[in-house]
């Protein structure tokens, strides 16, 4: 019986991207890192095309992770997108061929790729699009998955995508495995650690009371304004201009409902919180619904959800970099991530000292 069940494939990456308003943000290797991280800003998307020279094939990708790199490692606003490119620093400077994918693939395929990129060592799950001829359509990312979900045409493709049944709390990384900071850590320790350990958000926390999440998203407004590496984290939560949007989610609302919420207000990391007294509890990212779509694609669909609560198994999560693993990205060696695709024994990785998850970098 489970091996006859129909799996559920999705839209195709094309029909995603093409519902989407805005085209891909394309800059030139001229172009200053500060225009690029300001684009992505604005934006909000994840990731911006280089074009390195006048040919269809010679293109770049640079990501918000790599922004948080180059951020941490000194680079200033105004150096050129191609003096980042050349640096230790920057690890893929042509996209792997594995995440070059048609525009016909659909929507469970993508997840599923998208959720291998995210391994151990590699913070860069973006999905190029290119056509049979070679030229790049757009670029694919967590939150188009998301995008997905909240668009889904009918009751029955959100039944078969299991998006009104699965809630956040199946699928969510537990406050136990999110990496923290404290508001006197300066804005460089904290998005260091987010490198260091592959990981997309950091709870920033005051004994008992979480005030908010360290983003990559960060990273794209400090470099974009300026703002001083050694800033403290209290400093900057208190002068940075934030949206007034929902940025918490109940634990029992449903995977869809918090696509919905990425998707109008693009958000790639949502709180969620225990009912009434409003205790975080964990964090959802675009990246674990892309898990989410992953996992319900299984034959046995409840199985493999399970499967991924068991690597959220609360632990006693430290993450401290070490003070001189700062001083250089490019030699320091990365502790092995945990992601649901790369254990199937089911066991849980660990890191440093203690176990953590969005496997590779979350999103």
């Amino acid at each position: 019986l489970l091996r006859s069940w129909p799996s559920w494939a999705g839209p195709s990456v094309a029909e995603v991207l093409e519902k989407r308003t805005d085209r891909p943000g394309i800059c030139t290797a001229g172009s200053s890192l500060g225009d690029a991280a300001g684009m992505l800003a604005d934006s909000g998307r994840t990731s911006v095309i280089v074009e390195v020279c006048r040919d269809e094939s010679s293109f770049g990708l640079l990501t918000e992770n790599d922004m948080v790199r180059a951020y941490i490692n000194g680079f200033g606003r105004e150096t050129f997108v191609e003096d980042w490119m050349k640096s230790a620093a920057f690890r893929h400077a042509v996209v792997p061929q594995y995440m070059q994918v048609p525009p016909s693939m659909p929507l469970s395929d993508a997840a599923w790729i998208m959720c291998r990129a995210a391994e151990p060592g590699r913070t860069c799950h973006h999905l190029v699009v290119r056509a049979v001829t070679g030229g790049w359509l757009g670029v694919f990312s967590a939150l188009d998955v998301a995008r997905a979900l909240h668009g889904l045409p009918t009751e029955l493709d959100v039944a078969k995508a299991g998006a009104d049944g699965t809630t956040v709390d199946a699928v969510m990384k537990l406050v136990a495995a999110v990496p923290r900071c404290k508001p006197e850590d300066t804005i460089r320790e904290a998005l260091g650690n987010l490198d260091l350990f592959c990981q997309n958000a950091a709870l920033v926390v005051d004994g008992d009371d979480v005030l908010g999440l360290i983003t990559p998203r960060c990273a794209l407004q400090a470099l974009a304004g300026g703002v001083p590496r050694d800033l403290s984290v209290g400093a900057w939560m208190r002068t940075r201009h934030t949206p007034d949007v929902p940025r918490e989610v109940p634990r029992g609302t449903s995977i869809k409902e918090a696509a919905a919420i990425m998707t109008m207000h693009s958000l790639h990391h949502l709180l969620v919180v225990d009912l009434p007294s409003t205790k975080p509890v964990g964090v959802l990212s675009a990246l674990d619904l892309a898990r989410a779509v992953v996992s319900m694609n299984y034959h046995c669909p409840f199985v493999s959800l399970g499967w991924l609560r068991r690597m959220n198994v609360p632990t006693s999560f430290s993450l401290q970099a070490p003070t001189d693993a700062l001083k250089g990205s490019s030699s320091r060696k990365r502790p092995a991530t945990g992601l649901a695709a790369d254990a199937p024994d089911g066991s849980r990785p660990r890191v440093g000292a203690s176990a953590s998850n969005e496997g590779g970098a979350t999103g």
